[in-house]
């Protein structure tokens, strides 16, 4: 791979990642969705930089991923998805756009997919990384730096 200070910097990000913590287990989540997100944009069916939570691909490949790496789902499904798509905003390469200018008021808790669907627009990369992640070297160099950093006991599917 052709060195990229940008792909570094983006590989550091991707490393520090802010995870919840249930009964002492890290959740990873969001590294999950990440690497779902990655998948999406090889298999071309994330060709925008724009991502729907009810986009029904990218739902299905976090949840192949998920059942990989963590096991069988024992929860609803459709929570368990919006709960990374949601919170990955905390993160300084997501975003989330609402429909209107100003964000809704949330009380800082994993919304539910109705006020999604009636409040937010789509998440979407920032545009740096959106470009690196055009090209398939880039993608496999932060793939395998998420599953290192977070997913080291398994491979990819």
């Amino acid at each position: 791979m052709k060195y990229n200070l940008q792909i570094d910097i983006y590989g550091e990000m991707l490393k520090t990642l802010r995870l919840g913590n249930r009964n002492g287990k890290i959740a990873t989540s969001k590294p999950i969705l990440i690497l779902s997100i990655i998948d999406s944009i090889s298999a071309g069916d994330i060709v925008e930089n724009k991502f729907s939570f009810e986009d029904s691909y990218l739902r299905l490949r976090y949840k192949t991923l998920s059942e990989f790496f963590l096991g069988q789902i024992k929860t609803q499904f459709l929570p368990f998805f919006i709960r990374p798509y949601f919170h990955l905003d905390s993160e300084p390469f997501y975003e989330l756009a609402w429909k209107s200018d100003k964000r809704p008021e949330t009380n800082s808790h994993t919304p539910s997919a109705k006020y999604l669907r009636d409040n937010l627009a789509y998440a979407k990369l920032d545009d740096d990384l959106w470009e690196l992640l055009q090209v398939q070297e880039n993608r496999d160099y932060l793939k395998q730096v998420i599953i290192n950093r977070y997913l080291n006991n398994f491979n990819l599917p």
